[in-house]
């Protein structure tokens, strides 16, 4: 595993270990591997969450059953990791933003449609920012 540079990107995908009409007779994932939906459609099996550095190099990775939050999957890997995190809407809320900020981690971003505006965040950032220092 390479080290955090301070430039990091989080993202997952999935892992289909059997078709959907096999679920029943699949034994080796059972107890592990879930049904979730993505983008693509529905599917049963794993998450591979990876945070990668500049370079490309993997930085963190793991395995998440497939309905598992990713949000909660990067509560458990971005540890000991700083400076700024770059990743997709399904890996941010306001609670973890926060989180993350007081652990010296500025996640970066699109702001989902039920968060507060954009302005909100910058005055919270503001705040931790200035509070830390």
């Amino acid at each position: 595993m390479d080290q955090c540079d301070g430039l990091s990107f989080v993202d997952s995908s999935s892992i289909e270990v059997c078709k959907r009409y096999r679920i029943s007779m699949n034994k080796v994932f059972a107890g592990i591997a879930a049904s979730s939906k993505t983008t693509k459609g529905w599917f049963y099996g794993l998450k591979l969450h990876l945070i990668i550095n500049r370079a490309g190099g993997i930085v963190k990775a793991s395995f998440s059953p497939g309905n598992k939050d990713d949000r909660k999957q990067l509560e458990l890997i971005i540890k000991n990791l700083f400076g700024k995190v770059f990743g997709d809407r399904g890996y941010i809320s306001q609670q973890l933003f926060l989180q993350l900020l007081e652990q010296g981690i500025f996640m970066v971003t699109r702001v989902k449609k039920n968060m507060k505006n954009l302005t909100t965040c910058l005055c919270w950032i503001k705040y931790y920012c200035l509070k830390k220092h």
